[in-house]
């Protein structure tokens, strides 16, 4: 009787539990959004392009479009306090022209005011360490600097000729900047000079996030996600379990973390980016930028108004395994097998996660046809296994039960 209850009860998960990712609805007409920041779970802002801003205070069950003072399309937010924040992008008329724009706000975003800067080029990135020091990133290898809030800028030479997508100073003196071809850049003065570190890939790198001063990771094309603890010194690439490109990546501990990238992925870690787990699909659509406010609650912006909120962490995907898989029993006392087909008989990994993507077993076989995993130290509940190749990725529900 109790596993004839269990099974009911699985049954029903999917339409229960795991559409944890909601599409909210912002304005019309719709637009691409390129980049989103919330301050708290309430107040948030988004931009995207033909100078769209836009802001909630009520955690996105509405928002308003505020006049932005551009018509450029916006690639970046940054709320450095609660009351001020800037917001950059441009426009490219031809492969050779570019234009800017930056926009300054005092007032919590009511009003936006035009600031020119110096150049030709779209800023894809800004980053300020207080109200007034704050640092753009954009092509040709530029990164500008202020120091009064917009007023006045200058340009610093990075010693690179690239286009950069994304700059985080996780403390006023050190900062990182990313962009193609691998290239990342450091500075530790505060940004007055920067040098190019060995980043170990050639994959474009369009975000890059820090935990600490030396702790920090960046996502790209190809799915990749490379992580350093030595302050840049030395970077390791991390096993993510897609070639999706990764638009953005945003770590609200030091152990949780978030990616979000094209066709609606999205990927979450709990244990600081050893295993990460795909999250269930609720768009299509190309997602640009993602915030968390704290461990569970979130957000994700991207193209044709996608807008998407979660207030529990998300929740794994489920890919059921397919024939040649099998699963046993299920429901279970804690001892699992599993048997594999000739696709798997490489090197492959288990890994068992509670519904929040929190790990409860991981190991590494090869060449093993049939293998048992003992899960009997956990309690009893539902739990998500996934095996994962070097070109393979798949997951499935299972039951233990006392």
């Amino acid at each position: 009787m109790k596993q004839f209850i269990f099974l009911i009860w699985i049954t029903l998960i999917p339409n229960q539990v795991f559409s944890q990712w909601v599409n909210l609805i912002t304005v019309t007409p719709v637009i691409d959004f390129t980049a989103v920041q919330f301050l708290n779970s309430d107040t948030g802002y988004a931009v995207g392009w033909s100078g769209r801003i836009i802001k909630t205070t009520d955690g996105g069950n509405s928002w308003n479009v505020v006049a932005s003072g551009t018509n450029f399309d916006l690639f970046a937010v940054h709320f450095p306090t609660a009351s001020t924040g800037y917001a950059g992008g441009g426009v490219q008329y031809s492969p050779y022209i570019q234009l800017n724009t930056f926009v300054k706000t005092t007032d919590g975003g009511l009003t936006w005011n035009y600031y020119p800067v110096p150049g030709n080029c779209i800023f894809r990135s800004l980053f300020f360490t207080d109200s007034l020091t704050g640092f753009i990133a954009g092509c040709s290898g530029k990164v500008m600097k202020t120091g009064d809030g917009g007023l006045t800028w200058s340009e610093i030479p990075c010693g690179i000729n690239i286009s950069f997508r994304s700059i985080f100073f996780p403390e006023p003196q050190t900062g990182y900047a990313v962009g193609s071809s691998g290239t990342i850049i450091k500075s530790s003065d505060g940004g007055a000079t920067w040098n190019v570190l060995n980043s170990g890939t050639t994959n474009g790198l369009t975000s890059v996030f820090f935990v600490s001063a030396t702790t920090g990771y960046a996502a790209g094309s190809g799915g990749i996600i490379i992580k350093t603890t030595d302050g840049g010194v030395s970077w390791n690439a991390l096993t993510t379990g897609t070639v999706t490109n990764l638009n953005s990546i945003n770590f609200p501990t030091v152990d949780i973390g978030y990616a979000a990238g094209s066709s609606g992925m999205l990927l979450k870690t709990s244990d600081a980016g050893e295993q990460w787990l795909v999250q269930q699909k609720v768009t299509n659509q190309h997602l640009n930028s993602i915030c968390f406010v704290n461990n569970n609650t979130g957000f994700a912006a991207g193209d044709r108004g996608a807008m998407l909120k979660t207030t529990n962490g998300g929740i794994v995907a489920i890919e059921e395994l397919q024939d040649s898989f099998q699963l046993y029993p299920n429901p279970g006392n804690g001892i699992f097998k599993i048997k594999t087909d000739q696709n798997f008989q490489g090197s492959f990994t288990v890994f068992v996660t509670d519904l929040a993507g929190h790990p409860v077993f991981q190991k590494q076989f090869s060449g093993i046809k049939e293998i048992a995993i003992d899960l009997t130290g956990v309690r009893a509940g539902c739990y998500v296994m996934q095996l994962k190749s070097p070109d393979r990725s798949l997951s499935t529900r299972l039951l233990v039960i006392l």
